[in-house]
């Protein structure tokens, strides 16, 4: 399947959660608070307190997208990279 090809669920997960496309490796604080319909102080607070995974890089604050979108029950379908002869 194409990479562009995507399963309709995964379509219509990203349609209602404004996911980016095609999905980062880690998620912004504010990307973070909209996917799960939060204010950014209760988000903080939850990665104060291990409940939301963070990583601190060089001072900014990202989230694993993969453990945090599992964490709400959405498993991403898989990308799959074609690659072409030349």
């Amino acid at each position: 399947m194409p990479a562009t090809q995507k399963t309709a669920a995964t379509q219509i997960a990203a349609l209602r959660l404004d996911l980016p496309d095609p999905l980062p490796v880690a998620l912004t604080v504010k990307q973070g608070t909209r996917i799960a319909g939060v204010s950014e102080s209760t988000f903080w607070d939850a990665i104060r307190d291990g409940s939301v995974k963070s990583v601190k890089l060089r001072g900014r604050v990202l989230i694993p997208t993969l453990p945090f979108l599992r964490r709400f029950g959405i498993e991403p379908s898989p990308v799959v990279f074609e690659t072409t002869a030349d």
